[in-house]
């Protein structure tokens, strides 16, 4: 993750006396969202993914990408599917709609990309939307 780590030094002037700050900016990628609660409508395959906006390290985030894949029943999985939404399309609330099949079990993650890049993948510990038995509106995860 160095690799996307940049430091912007600037001065700035400051107060009434003219005098100059520097300020060191560190800019990074965005930090990882973090899924706080997913909902499935009874009788559909409509899931709703709900997330907290991660720190943007100095570069606002202009988009989410949610990955997805069904496990299997020896505990593999297909491959992840990937869908992108700009940040106006998810708005404030952090969320997104999938469809999914009832009856299965997914891996869920989502990341964030800012100017700088991606948040990284290989941090995420997916969570887990069981489908084959839910109540109510809210999906089993883990």
């Amino acid at each position: 993750m160095l690799e996307n780590l940049h430091c912007i030094l600037c001065s700035i002037l400051i107060g009434l006396n003219d005098t100059f700050q520097t300020i060191f900016l560190l800019i990074a990628v965005p930090d990882l969202p973090v899924i706080i609660h997913v909902t499935h409508v009874p009788d559909s395959s409509v899931v709703t993914i709900f997330w907290k906006e991660p720190i943007s390290h100095g570069c606002p985030i202009f988009e989410y990408v949610i990955y997805y894949r069904f496990i299997l029943k020896n505990n593999d999985s297909h491959s992840w599917v990937k869908r992108r939404a700009p940040r106006a399309e998810v708005q404030i609330m952090q969320k997104y709609e999938l469809h999914m099949t009832l009856g299965k079990r997914y891996e869920v993650m989502v990341t964030a990309v800012n100017s700088e890049g991606e948040s990284s993948k290989e941090l995420v510990i997916p969570r887990i939307v069981d489908l084959r038995s839910y109540q109510g509106e809210m999906a089993v995860i883990h």
